[in-house]
């Protein structure tokens, strides 16, 4: 299995595409911007798009997500608590000052639940419900290759604003401390902001889950 890491402009969000080569199989991960060359790359090599996924519904991760819906005939996977952001874009755009932004098309969504698991090829991935960042906001963990799809929950060294419509810092403390009690120390964290990082790595080092007295933290 392999990680394409894709950052997109202006927002510095990380779009993922999860390939397993056997299978020719992928997930894309946050479709914030529509990329042309990627689809056409995705389509050349013969690869099948299982599912689109969305760690939340703030537009920096979703924007264009309805022209790779188009493209790929499926609905975008995203938890139905944060189907109102995507629902009103337009409320989302003017308080970040994005309005010279188009939505180009409104994505078809498909209700996503922790009850749901994606499956690549062999490479199976559950759906964790870590509100906090957003009242719908996911990570896409598989045990099996240790690796974790933290949207804007977790970054490197750091965690998600609660300050948004939506935030709730409570929440967002019990996330990280389920979150930190279920992923073993070697888990691979791919951030929807930034670079990699492991649990391990976080326990050490992030001074956010040392002030939120997330075990684990030193």
């Amino acid at each position: 299995m392999r990680v394409e890491t894709h950052v997109l402009e202006p927002f510095a969000s990380n779009l993922y595409v999860v390939v397993e080569e056997a299978s020719r199989e992928a997930l894309i991960v946050d479709p914030g911007r529509f990329l042309s060359s990627l689809v056409e790359r995705l389509v050349r090599e013969a690869y099948r798009v299982k599912a689109l996924v969305a760690t939340h519904g703030h537009f920096d991760h979703v924007l264009e997500a309805g022209e790779y819906t188009t493209f790929f005939r499926q609905g975008l996977w995203l938890h139905q608590n944060d189907w109102p952001l995507v629902e009103n874009m337009r409320t989302q755009l003017e308080l970040f000052g994005m309005t010279d932004l188009e939505p180009l098309v409104y994505p078809n969504l498909t209700a996503l639940t922790e009850s749901h698991k994606f499956r690549i090829g062999g490479v199976e991935f559950l759906v964790l419900h870590t509100p906090g960042h957003s009242p719908g906001s996911v990570v896409l963990w598989s045990p099996g290759e240790k690796i974790a799809f933290t949207g804007d929950l977790l970054f490197r060294e750091s965690i998600g604003r609660t300050d948004l419509p939506g935030g709730d810092p409570a929440a967002m403390r019990a996330s990280l401390e389920v979150l930190f009690s279920m992923l073993p120390d070697e888990t691979r964290i791919f951030p929807g902001h930034g670079p990699e990082t492991t649990v391990a790595h976080e326990k050490q080092h992030n001074p956010f889950l040392r002030d939120l007295l997330i075990p684990g933290g030193s």
